[in-house]
């Protein structure tokens, strides 16, 4: 499935969700853990993928292109400081290379790298707390184009707060016994970020 344009104008992209027909993707995926000791962990991972229209009737001048909103390559890596008893603190990124927003590969978004990071603490045998913060650079990457040549994009930047809490919930049959868990979140804007 693909949005496959129909009309455009300066003003008007019409796109039609439809079967793209025949696509193939050839890639590979890998990924790799490394536990430096008992509290370090480093993970990093790369995706190549080559997607492409390989047969659709219906527009045979799709045919070869790329699928739209599929990056070439991809990769992404984290490390994290372990220690539930003081501290869990995690950073992670993500990059992409550039990839088509349209099904004629004529709007480019180009490539991007964002960081996050995360810190969690158990307060008690119940209830932990967990701060993130998204987009610490404040990275602005295009999300989407139109044939006017207006771009849109993000770099919208948050951070998270958020608690939970475990509990068994008792019934009297005792086999309906469970455990369920609560998060309570609240996302809070980090200064002049926004789309």
């Amino acid at each position: 499935m693909a949005n496959v344009t129909l009309r455009t104008t300066p003003a008007l992209i019409t796109r039609q969700r439809q079967n793209l027909g025949r696509t193939r993707s050839r890639g590979f995926e890998v990924e790799a853990d490394a536990r430096l000791n008992s509290f370090w962990k480093l993970t990093a991972g790369y995706l190549f993928a080559d997607a492409n229209v390989v047969r659709f009737p219906a527009n045979t001048a799709l045919e070869g292109l790329s699928i739209p909103q599929v990056p070439r390559q991809q990769f992404t890596f984290q490390a994290q400081y372990l220690n539930p008893s003081i501290v869990t603190i995690g950073v992670q990124g993500r990059a992409s290379s550039s990839q088509f927003d349209d099904d004629q590969n004529l709007f480019r978004l180009g490539s991007y790298f964002v960081l996050d990071a995360t810190a969690s603490r158990r307060v008690s045998s119940r209830v932990d707390l967990f701060v993130a913060a998204e987009n610490l650079f404040n990275e602005r990457y295009e999300t989407g184009k139109t044939a006017s040549d207006y771009d849109w994009s993000a770099h919208a930047g948050s951070c998270w707060l958020s608690t939970s809490s475990w509990w068994q919930v008792n019934a009297q049959d005792k086999r309906a016994c469970k455990n369920e868990r609560k998060i309570v979140r609240q996302r809070m804007p980090l200064g002049d970020r926004g789309l």
